[in-house]
């Protein structure tokens, strides 16, 4: 429908009923061309040609309607209300009919090494190629329709932020959307955040596609359109699935040639990254439903990941029996080596700070990333509440230890890594709110922890490495 309530598209009644051939509507200057439906329709049924049957001929029909279908609806979005089209979701439908759907068959039909499965890749990367060629088209439509220019409204239009940026630079104000006068621009304007996600999605399955592991330009629209609409959580929750996928080592050429402490120190940046993503994407004024499903699955591998880590720990550092301190023990002193144990052979230490001092500053921030976010998944989730003394208690010494050290070594937290762990946590003790108080309680006394490591690490950042040092660790 037009603005003002005039049908766009007039169908052709002319035409009998039964016909075999696809419905045609008529527009107004006489052109004859199928409706998205039946687009749609052609597309879903060339799927298991493509998929199963690797059909070349049907995915190069199906890369043929895929731009027919695209095309028809930027015609009707620029054809409508823009308020219309946002609030019935036409971005939307337009990413998911025609690309999402291709998209998936192309995914299953060339996942193998065979010759057929290497033609049908051709054809999906001549899919994506056409996408994104189609999206950027269409954002230089919604500049001239609405009167703006998206780097000038961008704070940091390359969508991608160094920390630098934020430590030399400042925001002029207004910024983004807030220099905008009209309604009507504004709503353009997360309409377009809406196409800057797809964008970054055909980016992402195209360096899936490629065989790269650069997802640098899917994350920079992802940024972008953060930027435009920071209030959903859809963007969010792409950059975690961004974060995810980074995480993976496809490339052994990759593990060969690069320093296994450097891939190491990336790996803990990412997983920080997607925790931090998916719980954002569920914080927002808008949330991303499908993020609270993928951030349980990827709290409950970092559960299994810390369960594996603990007999390790307790080698090293010892155990605290469950009811240290009704039972009473014998205390038994190694004269040759000093160790202290009792009389079920478990150590005692009377410092962990102590132990954990002697690691490398690799190895403490790979382990307190670990432990820090396993600390926040009991929070929100709930499981394993019986463990999070323990797990607790080893995240923020490892946290400790590791600031201690990083004067020195390298592969310490970054101040972004400290920032998001920082609102993980406040997030953990908002979502508390509803549940008991002690567990509110529990929420609120990790907070406070968190913020009492990093001012003791900011306002002493010597005194424990002297202690520990005059120690003999």
């Amino acid at each position: 429908m037009r603005a003002g309530g005039q049908p766009l598209l007039a169908f052709d009644s002319s035409q009998p009923r039964g016909r075999l051939e696809p419905p045609m509507i008529k527009r107004r200057n006489g052109e004859e061309t199928e409706t998205k439906d039946v687009l749609f329709e052609r597309i879903s049924k060339l799927a298991p040609n493509v998929a199963k049957k690797k059909d070349l001929d049907a995915a190069k029909q199906m890369v043929e309607l895929s731009a027919k279908l695209s095309k028809a609806y930027s015609e009707t979005i620029f054809a409508s209300d823009i308020v219309q089209v946002f609030t019935n979701g036409l971005e939307l439908n337009l990413f998911k009919q025609a690309f999402h759907k291709p998209i998936e068959c192309f995914r299953t039909g060339s996942n193998s090494a065979s010759p057929q499965s290497k033609l049908i890749r051709a054809a999906f990367q001549r899919l994506l190629l056409d996408g994104i060629d189609f999206y950027e088209k269409l954002i230089e439509k919604y500049e001239k329709e609405f009167d703006f220019r998206l780097d000038n409204i961008l704070i940091w239009p390359d969508g991608l932020i160094e920390e630098i940026q934020l430590i030399h630079e400042f925001v002029d104000l207004p910024a983004g959307v807030q220099k905008l006068e009209t309604s009507r621009q504004k709503t353009a304007l997360k309409s377009l955040a809406r196409h800057l996600i797809s964008l970054g999605d055909l980016h992402r399955y195209k360096t899936l596609v490629d065989g790269s592991e650069n997802y640098q330009i899917s994350q920079s629209y992802y940024l972008k359109s953060a930027q435009l609409w920071p209030t959903t959580g859809h963007t969010y929750n792409q950059l975690g699935v961004v974060a995810y996928y980074s995480m993976l080592y496809r490339s052994s050429r990759r593990v060969r040639l690069i320093p296994l402490e450097i891939l190491s120190r990336q790996r803990q940046t990412r997983v920080i990254d997607e925790i931090f993503f998916l719980t954002r994407a569920l914080a927002c004024s808008h949330p991303y439903a499908a993020a609270k499903e993928r951030l349980a699955q990827r709290l409950g591998a970092m559960r299994a990941k810390v369960a594996k880590y603990e007999p390790l720990l307790d080698s090293e550092c010892g155990k605290k029996s469950e009811n240290e301190m009704e039972k009473t023990r014998e205390i038994w002193i190694n004269v040759e080596n000093g160790e202290i144990s009792d009389d079920f052979g478990q150590k005692i230490i009377k410092d962990i700070l102590s132990q954990f001092m002697s690691h490398s500053v690799d190895k403490l921030h790979r382990r307190a990333v670990s432990y820090l976010i396993d600390t926040f998944g009991i929070l929100v989730t709930k499981i394993g509440m019986d463990h999070f003394e323990s797990v607790s208690e080893r995240a923020f010494a490892l946290l400790h230890a590791s600031l201690a050290k990083s004067s020195t070594d390298s592969g310490e937290f970054t101040a972004r890594q400290l920032a998001q762990l920082a609102a993980l946590f406040i997030y953990s003790a908002q979502a508390s709110e509803a549940s008991t108080s002690s567990h509110l309680t529990c929420s609120l006394n990790t907070i406070l922890t968190f913020f009492t490591i990093l001012a003791h690490n900011f306002f002493f950042p010597n005194e424990y490495r002297k202690s520990c040092d005059s120690s003999g660790t």
